[in-house]
């Protein structure tokens, strides 16, 4: 026989209800599944707050992944507007150059200046 109701299985302690209501055994046992159920909550509870936690640490990885990815978007698009901007000055260095080509600034010959 157990020793404590500490070591009582839950059968044994329905069993001790079982008894009449004002015998020490029916409220001995109905006094420790009260304590077992208290110590099943504060665990549950204990449970929720770890559970709570850990998902604040990840809602605060994901906000810092998040300005992350923000900070690389900002750069990505840095790059775009330096990549238009060089684009930009190769096309009006061409199109400045093939000008060039197809209509020569006339410089004034030797021949003209003699004249």
């Amino acid at each position: 026989m157990p020793s404590t109701l500490h070591d009582l299985s839950f059968e044994q302690l329905a069993a001790a209800l079982e008894l009449r209501e004002d015998s020490q055994a029916h409220l001995a046992a109905k006094a420790e599944i009260t304590v077992r159920q208290l110590r099943a909550l504060l665990e549950a509870a204990e449970a929720q707050k770890r559970a709570a936690e850990a998902q604040e640490r990840a809602a605060e990885a994901s906000a810092t992944s998040a300005t992350a990815v923000q900070r690389s978007s900002h750069l990505i698009l840095a790059f775009i507007v330096v990549a238009f901007a060089s684009v930009f000055v190769a096309m009006v260095s061409a199109i400045g150059s093939a000008f060039r080509h197809i209509m020569p600034i006339s410089q004034p010959s030797i021949r003209d200046k003699a004249s």
